[in-house]
């Protein structure tokens, strides 16, 4: 398949520089969280492509920023490029082509003078006899910063790090200050790691391996929680669980705690291509201080689903369920279709694996919950990006697009699609039965005897009081791995405008105002863990068990005095708390 720089030459040229000069304060930022092009254990070797679309009538400017890992990055390297509208670019192997990098990881600021949409897959890389490759990949969103520019804490829940599958642990920084990070697993089957402090760089990005294999013991399903006391920017962590055999992936964002009624577009309890079976896991986690009680419904594929079959399950405070296979098991049905989490008391976190298992290991997509509230309504549209169709499906990659009826009403969808250039390819038209879902395979197939190298899609319901959840899944034809790429809402330029908190200083870009000591509290970590209105966590008395500090500090106590932002002459620190507000 052809290096799809090949277009930015004639519709988008990359610009080199760095990171010296000043952007406006009226830019847009994009993060991409993870990318690279190195080895990894077990034999992996990872690479990342990039997609950056233009959905608006105007030309948008984008300026790549490679945050480096494990290093201040305070003039990053940076490309430029002007994208024309309707235009998709894919920068494969970005790190190599684009930046010149021959190994490394890190993340990537995207600053644009207009919305774009962004979708980046990082995958697991396997020479071919025949010089082919095959790949086992995630799907990293490119994320607004201004979404996450005043959040403290992230979660990450459904981890596992045992003899089958490994967490990895990521944290950016985009603040002009060093952060100090605290990090906390909660481990529901066992004993975890104790809580304790990362440092990031900053602008900068580290990633920890092996943290929740600590104790040595398998752990089966834990969630990692990361917090702060002080932001000079915004931040964002991340989780990475691969398969130890196949190298497959999947990439867990953090997780917004939900009420009312969540769906998962995509679940599965069916025979897939070339013996493939595919099942799916979902994960409750639910409140640790307050009661869960939640009902599962099936959604099957092109049926109306206004009694749909569900089971109703409750949690206590501070646990949470994986349902494996989940539509076989819990559900007692078989097929494809969405499922929706009903919250009938309280909130949880959800998230769900849509996977097949071989002889050489399981590979598969990570599938977030999504609320009701953020489906397309009518007269709205859903972007997809990062479609892909290559002539021969024995190899590259194929598109399956799917669309979940949210409302009470047989609806009338609509898909536009457009290739690289913005050239309209096809319409492609169906109805969605209420509460259904839809999914068009192989989308893109026969549209061209060349393949598509890159498309995009708009859609849409043309049925008054319609809503609708969509998503595209592109599959790597020779692993049969997919990515799971959810639509997203074309923003205006107030939407995606980035936070205030921004005007301390460009956050992520240009050079650093030189930064004076100053004093930040560190305060009793009575609970790490998220809480929402009507969430009480208890009071913490007595003496704290030592929480060490990871890096170039060595402390063995925390304190509730103060310390500097640089963390010269640390002393020796004390605190007040009792044994059961330290997660482990």
């Amino acid at each position: 398949m052809k290096n799809m720089l090949t277009i930015t030459a004639i519709l988008a040229v990359f610009v080199v520089g760095s990171g010296s000069e000043s952007h406006g304060a009226d830019q847009l930022q994009y993060l991409v969280p993870a990318v690279a092009r190195v080895p990894g254990e077990a034999g992996s070797l990872w690479r990342s492509d990039l997609v950056l679309h233009n959905p608006g009538s105007v030309p948008a400017t984008a300026t790549l920023q490679y945050i480096e890992r494990d290093q201040a990055n305070p003039s990053p390297a940076e490309r430029t490029l002007s994208i024309e509208p309707g235009v998709s670019v894919l920068s494969e192997d970005i790190l190599l082509t684009v930046f010149d990098v021959g190994e490394g990881a890190g993340a990537l600021l995207i600053v644009c003078d207009q919305p774009v949409v962004i979708s980046s897959r990082t995958f697991n890389l396997t020479a071919d006899t025949d010089g082919t490759a095959t790949t086992w990949g995630q799907f990293v969103p490119g994320v607004p910063v201004a979404s996450f520019a005043a959040t403290a804490l992230n979660l990450l829940p459904q981890l596992t790090n045992n003899a089958v599958f490994r967490t990895n642990l990521g944290i950016v920084n985009l603040g002009y200050d060093e952060l100090l990070a605290w990090v906390a697993a909660k481990v529901f089957d066992g004993e975890g790691p104790k809580a304790r402090m990362y440092r990031v760089p900053a602008n900068g990005m580290s990633q920890i391996n092996g943290l929740l294999g600590e104790t040595g013991e398998p752990i089966d399903d834990a969630m990692i929680s990361t917090d702060t006391d002080f932001l000079s920017g915004p931040y964002l962590a991340w989780a990475s669980v691969v398969d130890n055999q196949t190298g497959d992936a999947i990439f867990v964002p953090p997780i917004t705690p939900l009420g009312e009624q969540v769906y998962i577009p995509a679940a599965a309890h069916t025979e897939g291509l070339n013996g493939s079976v595919w099942r799916t896991d979902l994960e409750v986690t639910g409140d640790p201080h307050l009661p869960v009680s939640y009902r599962l419904e099936w959604l099957p594929a092109d049926i109306d689903n206004s009694n749909p079959t569900g089971i109703d399950f409750t949690l206590e405070p501070g646990q949470a369920r994986r349902h494996h296979d989940v539509v076989g098991t819990d559900l007692g049905a078989t097929g494809v279709g969405a499922l929706r989490v009903h919250m009938i008391v309280g909130h949880a976190l959800i998230t769900s694996r849509t996977y097949t298992v071989t002889e050489a290991g399981s590979f598969g997509q990570f599938v977030g919950g999504q609320p009701a509230a953020a489906a397309v309504l009518f007269g709205g549209e859903s972007v997809l990006v990062h479609l892909r169709q290559s002539p021969d499906e024995s190899a590259g990659y194929r598109s399956n697009v799917g669309v979940v009826n949210t409302s009470a009403t047989t609806i009338d969808v609509v898909v536009d699609i457009h290739d690289s250039a913005g050239a309209f390819l096809t319409t492609v038209s169906f109805a969605v039965p209420p509460f259904s879902m839809h999914q068009v395979n192989h989308i893109l197939r026969g549209l061209r005897p060349t393949g598509i190298d890159l498309a995009s899609a708009r859609i849409s319901t043309t049925t008054e009081g319609g809503s609708l959840l969509a998503y595209v899944s592109v599959i790597d034809n020779r692993s049969n791995d997919p990515i799971f790429v959810p639509g997203q809402v074309t923003l205006t330029r107030h939407q995606a405008a980035v936070h205030p908190l921004e005007r301390l200083q460009d956050i992520g870009l240009g050079p650093r105002p030189a930064v004076t000591p100053r004093e930040m509290e560190i305060r009793q970590v009575n609970d790490p863990v998220w809480r929402h209105p009507g969430s009480v966590a208890p009071a913490c008395t007595g003496t704290r068990t030592s929480m060490p500090i990871i890096g170039q500090m060595n402390m063995t106590k925390m304190a509730t005095t103060t310390i500097s932002s640089k963390l010269a002459g640390m002393p020796a620190l004390k605190n007040s708390a009792d044994e059961n507000c330290l997660l482990s």
